[in-house]
């Protein structure tokens, strides 16, 4: 894990950019994402996932299993 990646709670601008490979014809993903809870929220990137609806998606909780 990484402490203190979130300063304060609020919206944060997140990318991911995929190195020689491709999902669905895509390599690269942004999207704004909400942290109300710094302390104990994680961000999961989800690559081929059917439950996010895109081929690279972000997902926000407080465990592991949130993310799933």
């Amino acid at each position: 894990m990484y402490d203190d990646v979130w300063g304060e709670a609020g919206s944060y601008e997140v990318t991911v950019e995929l190195t020689d490979t491709e999902i669905d014809g895509r390599s690269r993903a942004s999207e704004t994402v909400t942290i109300s809870d710094p302390d104990e929220q994680l961000l999961g990137v989800a690559l081929g996932s059917e439950e996010v609806g895109e081929p690279i998606g972000f997902r926000v909780g407080e465990s592991l299993s949130d993310l799933a």
